[in-house]
């Protein structure tokens, strides 16, 4: 029976990145759109509907089976979307990074009694927290593994947009739990033999905590760009974007949005993604690394098709409720589709 998806902001950059991947991963699935206008694809219908509109997107969703939220930044409150795919039985997955957002999304599906209406709410669904929650499961069963630390390089010659410039900048500069977030620059070498650097930022996780079987542990994230100069500026602009409230934030993505397109010119679109473990003393015990030489920002898009493309050929085993991407794609899975993707999946 061909499986109904709905995707929430398929016109947008990250939107628009699912459906193409959807239609490569799983060619019998039905796909259907929804943005403000009503218009912008070729390829498949698109209903003109509110992320907020309740109403509206429950009676888009009764005969859907999944619905992909895609409409970033995520600083709003999902909290009507997520109503409407539980009220119409239809499972539910977002690509945010923000943790409110995903923490606001557990709540809702907790509360709206998802796991009673057997509908699969996965909040996270991107390359972090879902990725590097997948991919750190390979340690779930190494009791010297006493932490995680997760770097992400970002090649910046790839196409930047004012909701990503925005959501990048947002947490830069304001107070974290041992500091401010990428005020200051650390090293890390990749298994290339390459030195990058990267800056401390918000990791999506509850309490800064992954869970690796019946472990809670930390887990630290870092993310750069692959000119160092560009992780310089920010730090230098830490500061000031601190004492920015999240509108004027947004102002300011807006004036710098020519400089970063500008700035693409300089750079590259390699991007890498280097999880590694740590013993209780700090020292490493494994680390999975994926190299993007092009077209990195399908990553976060991918999980959502993997998704689609599991529920098409077989369904998903997982029980229903709020769940994290884990419990439909093991990190043995996640390589192997990696590597079919076209990127290089190194693990040490």
């Amino acid at each position: 029976m061909s499986k109904t998806i709905v995707v929430v902001g398929a016109t947008g950059e990250m939107g628009s990145r699912v459906c193409r991947l959807i239609r490569r991963l799983a060619p019998t699935a039905l796909l259907v759109g929804t943005n403000r206008s009503g218009r912008g694809h070729a390829e498949l219908p698109i209903h003109q509907l509110e992320v907020a509109d309740r109403e509206g997107m429950a009676a888009l969703l009764t005969t859907a089976d999944l619905v992909i939220n895609a409409v970033g930044p995520y600083t709003y409150d999902p909290a009507p979307l997520v109503h409407a795919a539980i009220s119409s039985r239809c499972h539910y997955a977002d690509l945010s990074e923000q943790l409110a957002f995903v923490e606001r999304v557990r709540e809702v599906g907790e509360q709206r009694a998802a796991a009673k209406a057997g509908v699969l709410v996965l909040p996270g669904c991107s390359t972090v927290p879902g990725l590097v929650d997948v991919l750190a499961q390979r340690w779930q069963g190494d009791s010297e593994v006493a932490g995680l630390r997760v770097f992400l390089s970002m090649g910046s010659r790839n196409p930047v947009t004012r909701a990503l410039l925005s959501s990048l900048l947002q947490p830069i500069g304001r107070k974290g739990p041992s500091g401010r977030w990428f005020d200051k620059l650390v090293a890390h070498e990749v298994l290339d033999g390459r030195e990058l650097y990267f800056g401390p930022y918000p990791v999506p996780f509850s309490n800064g905590q992954v869970r690796l079987g019946q472990r809670l542990l930390p887990i630290h994230f870092h993310m750069g760009f692959d000119r160092r100069a560009l992780n310089r500026m920010l730090a230098l602009a830490a500061p000031m974007l601190g004492r920015l409230s999240p509108r004027w934030v947004e102002r300011f993505a807006s004036i710098a949005l020519p400089v970063a397109k500008l700035a693409r010119n300089l750079g590259t679109e390699r991007g890498i993604l280097s999880v590694v473990a740590e013993d209780a003393d700090g020292r490493e015990r494994g680390r999975t690394e994926v190299i993007a030489e092009t077209a990195g920002l399908d990553i976060p898009a991918l999980p959502a098709a993997w998704l689609t493309q599991a529920l098409v050929r077989e369904g998903w085993a997982a029980a229903p409720g709020v769940r994290s991407l884990s419990r439909v794609i093991d990190a043995q899975q996640a390589a192997v589709a990696l590597v079919e993707a076209g990127y290089a999946v190194q693990i040490r």
